[in-house]
């Protein structure tokens, strides 16, 4: 049974979705992975967000097939739909009395004895689930806590909770039929096998699946930030579709058959009109998007399906990556749209104004006066257990995309608008050698053997984010967002990055884009392009940020070793909440960006 809750719309994509325990008033609950639940004569077509980059993007990223269709819809509002819900089932099973202390499951054994009526039943779920790095996730096995796994009887299907303090160590899980105790903070900090069981596979009413699984399992609470860590993606819509005109035809664009539409540079209008009218009597085009491309001069709509019939989307991420940053170093030189040509009639998704632009010191900084941000949920990961430090594992990323009856896979995701500021160096195009120094000739190490981290980390094979140009920039954009939270009338949370850089042959060069975006406007408030004009004040703190910490001189101190993922970093100067940062707070080392002599 669906259960209702308030919960935001950006929220099933940047923090919760399926897998996710959500708290409510009848007790935590599981999000299904079917779970959305759409009006009559509605589908997940509906809904289609359509994107190429990130169509073409997604099953190279996840290791798919490639034939498999792949589609992104968007998470639907009160505007689309009337009050929207998701399945859900409760999770954990395990309840604990509070009047009683005895945790238990189903009904607590002194409660049906007293013949209490349900709502004196004073009762909590527990807080306590184990999981697993492959991302399974069941309760505690309380009969293989207190018994070690050979229970001498039949299981009691409850437990006494002794609690004798505060701390875990306090607290006795005793048997009420042979006394057999365990304490519980010997228990927490133990693996345990895993069940291989994915409680959001199951339907509400369905027993649990629990086939086993080979990794082993760890106890946390339920509402621990590591139990699911959401696997984001977000892209940016530059040139060359750049404007909706472009968006729309790209999606139309295998209509256009050479000499039709197009006849040599003119456009044959009539055709058009019979071909989008065609499309929108199939249910291919709204209505709204055939009058976006018909409102526009004839000249615009020939070159914009010029551009898309030659567009073909980046194969990989670091690709798509660098037609971003090749799109904003563009902007900052001649402007999107440019400064020379007739502007669009149709709406324009990305608009840096040449104009704007400002040097301080060796940085460039380009405001981005409006950007379109696509991001999407392709899954999420449990960070449990001693993985990355001791056993040099990372948790595996776990599927929650939903199948329809095409065989298509859906991912949850939405469209926002914006602005950023985009920061690199003012000189010689941004080109610089590679950084030297102490710090950066370890990063470099760890860069060209980098057998003592696991493959997952890294966006490809050239384990970008380890180099020393990276982790400079990284730092920087981390600081960045620190300085302008108290300036922008932004919280940090709410203020996102995009660290870029590229290699040829012995330079590199960088940059990073500082983001805000919102979902259902047509940009943000300017609190980040005001600061364009003093941001030599926001320098000065970053300066002061990068060469003094509180936690100093052990954070400075901190040396970067390879198989570690930060240097001399951490929550006092360089971390960033979880929403802010791509790379989950890695790859940081103040250390680099002082050696760099920017500040």
């Amino acid at each position: 049974m669906a259960r209702r809750q308030s919960v935001r719309l950006s929220q099933m994509v940047l923090t919760w979705g399926p897998g996710a325990i959500l708290e409510s008033i009848e007790g935590p609950r599981i999000v299904l992975r079917n779970g959305l639940q759409l009006p009559p004569g509605m589908s997940l077509d509906d809904l289609q967000l359509h994107t190429p980059e990130m169509e073409a993007l997604l099953p190279r990223l996840l290791g798919m097939t490639g034939e498999e269709p792949v589609g992104i819809f968007q998470i639907p509002g009160t505007g689309m739909v009337e009050n929207p819900l998701w399945k859900t089932k409760p999770f954990p099973d395990w309840h604990l009395c509070v009047t009683h202390h005895i945790l238990y499951r189903g009904r607590c054994p002194e409660c049906e004895q007293e013949g209490r009526p349900w709502w004196r039943r004073r009762r909590e779920a527990i807080r306590f689930v184990r999981a697993c790095p492959a991302g399974h996730l069941d309760d505690v096995d309380w009969d293989a806590l207190v018994h070690g796994g050979n229970v001498p009887h039949q299981p009691p299907g409850h437990y006494l909770w002794e609690s004798h303090g505060t701390g875990l160590y306090d607290i006795h899980i005793r048997c009420p039929r042979c006394g057999r105790a365990e304490q519980l903070g010997k228990a927490y900090g133990r693996s345990w096998p895993c069940s291989g069981r994915f409680p959001e596979r199951e339907d509400p009413g369905e027993p649990p699946h629990r086939p086993g699984c080979q990794q082993e399992a760890y106890i946390l609470q339920r509402q621990a930030s590591n139990l699911r860590v959401p696997e984001i993606i977000s892209l940016f819509t530059v040139p060359p579709p750049f404007t909706e005109l472009h968006q729309i035809l790209e999606r139309i664009k295998d209509a256009f058959v050479p000499g039709l539409v197009l006849k040599g540079d003119n456009l044959d209008r009539s055709v058009l009109e019979e071909i989008l009218e065609h499309f929108v009597k199939t249910g291919r085009l709204k209505a709204s998007e055939r009058d976006e491309i018909l409102r526009c001069p004839d000249q615009e709509i020939a070159l914009a399906i010029r551009k898309v019939e030659k567009y073909d989307p980046p194969a990989n991420l670091s690709d798509l990556l660098l037609q971003e940053f090749h799109a904003f170093l563009e902007g900052a030189s001649k402007g999107i749209p440019p400064v020379v040509a007739p502007r669009p009639h149709s709406r324009v998704l990305l608009e840096i104004n040449p104009a704007l632009v400002r040097r301080f010191s060796c940085f460039l900084v380009v405001p981005v006066t409006r950007l379109r941000v696509v991001t999407v949920q392709v899954g999420y990961r449990r960070s449990v257990g001693p993985m990355l430090e001791e056993e040099g594992l990372y948790p595996d990323l776990v599927d929650i995309s939903i199948l329809d009856h095409k065989g298509k896979r859906w991912f949850p995701g939405y469209e926002s608008m914006g602005e950023g500021l985009f920061i690199t160096l003012a000189d010689n195009e941004g080109w610089i050698q590679s950084p030297g120094g102490a710090a950066a000739n370890t990063w470099a190490t760890a860069r060209s053997h980098p057998g003592s981290y696991d493959r997952n980390f890294f966006r490809d094979d050239r384990y970008t984010e380890l180099h020393p140009l990276f982790v400079a920039w990284h730092t920087f954009s981390h600081l960045l967002i620190r300085a302008l939270a108290v300036d922008s009338g932004y919280s940090s949370p709410s203020i996102r990055e995009r660290v870029y850089l590229e290699e040829a042959d012995d330079r590199v060069r960088g940059g990073v884009l500082i983001y805000t975006a919102t979902r259902g406007g047509d940009g943000s408030m300017g609190g980040l392009l005001v600061l364009v004009e003093v941001f030599d004040r926001v320098l000065e703190r970053i300066r002061e940020m990068a060469h003094f910490c509180s936690a100093d001189p052990l954070c400075q101190e901190h040396q970067f070793q390879p198989g570690e993922v930060v240097g001399a970093a951490c929550h006092a100067c360089c971390m960033v909440p979880e929403t802010s940062c791509e790379h989950r707070n890695l790859w940081l080392d103040r250390n680099i960006l002082l050696e760099t002599g920017w500040l």
